[in-house]
């Protein structure tokens, strides 16, 4: 076991001390966390080096790469400096092919380092894309450590980049695409990782007529199902030509091997800003989405570029219940031998 914490010269902002002993600071529902330091416990290989490859796993560059052989079991904990809240962890994996991510493993939050509490289990082996985004949404915890557990022995994670959000980050698992395209074009912002950030100024993918994306959904946001799945389109594509798909199916499953389709829909030619909604008529449970689209026979252009600027799945959330609490300062109603009368409190 190593431990060794490296803290960047980040300045933090005021915080604010709590029972004496923890520092809080107040962040923004929606912000990426800034870390302040990272360690590991395992066995890195020659590629992950404590001089080099353990940084690049917070230096906010998708394209540089740590634990190529990162071997478990074992682990990282990433120290946001002072406590926070924080809902979600997300992991991007190495941008070529070939890439492999922890199979099982579960996340743990603490405030002081020394007493963990453990907030997600996670079982999943089949990302098969370079580039791929692991998403581990747990509920708000307020924590300053936060710690990813890889229990599978002899595997070899490829992580490039790790992420801690409150709120508005990435809330799905982005695990396959096709056609393959240059995932590590980070400077025009069409690596990967924007299809699913939630963030409608990064550029996800440009591909195309016909392609696919599969998705996974392992955040807590989903205990209650989902109900919709919206695609945004690139606003500024080369003018004349339709840069939405023609004709859109979803598959969905509990099993990555046998999805079912369940929902398709031809579309008009647009040339930008688009925006679909694409509506099930139902909860749906399944973990497993994917997203195929083609070409439409009926447009007129020959050319057809799909242009997404990113992709979400929309969680169902339960009505909020109403519970009417009654006091009656002076008595009591009391129903006795079917008529209704009064006792008084003594």
């Amino acid at each position: 076991m190593k431990m060794d914490l490296m803290h960047s010269k980040k300045s933090l902002m005021p915080a604010l001390v709590l029972s004496g002993m923890f520092l809080f600071e107040s962040i923004s529902i929606g912000q990426v966390l800034p870390i302040s330091g990272i360690s590991w416990e395992g066995v890195l290989g020659t590629s992950g080096s404590a001089s080099s490859g353990i940084q690049n796993v917070i230096d906010g560059k998708f394209s540089t790469t740590s634990f190529q052989e990162w071997i478990g079991p074992g682990g990282v904990t990433v120290d946001l400096g002072v406590a926070k809240n924080v809902d979600r962890l997300v992991m991007i994996t190495r941008p070529t092919t070939g890439v492999a991510i922890p199979q099982q493993g579960y996340v743990e939050v603490s405030l002081d380092g020394v007493s963990w509490t453990k907030v997600k289990d996670y079982n999943n082996s089949d990302a098969v894309a370079g580039g791929s985004v692991l998403t581990l949404g747990f509920g708000t915890q307020l924590a300053r450590y936060v710690r990813f557990t890889m229990s599978t022995p002899g595997v070899n994670a490829q992580i490039g980049e790790i992420q801690l959000f409150n709120g508005n980050g990435p809330r799905v698992s982005l695990i396959d695409r096709g056609p393959s395209w240059n995932a590590t074009n980070e400077t025009s912002n069409r690596y990967p990782y924007y299809l699913v950030d939630q963030n409608p100024t990064t550029f996800g993918l440009y591909s195309l007529s016909t392609g696919y994306l599969t998705l996974r959904l392992d955040s807590v946001e989903y205990a209650n199902g989902w109900n919709s799945i919206k695609l945004d389109g690139r606003s500024f594509p080369p003018p004349g030509l339709p840069s939405n798909p023609g004709i859109v199916t979803v598959y969905v499953g509990d099993d990555l091997g046998n999805l079912t389709s369940i929902y398709s829909e031809s579309f008009s030619e647009q040339e930008s800003n688009y925006s679909f909604l694409l509506e099930m008529g139902e909860t749906r449970t399944e973990k497993y989405i994917k997203i195929e689209w083609e070409k439409n026979p009926d447009w007129t252009s020959n050319q057809q570029n799909v242009q997404f600027f990113g992709v979400d799945v929309i969680p169902v959330v339960p009505e909020p219940r109403t519970i009417v609490l009654i006091l009656v300062a002076t008595g009591c109603f009391l129903l006795s031998r079917g008529r209704l009368c009064k006792k008084g409190l003594s």
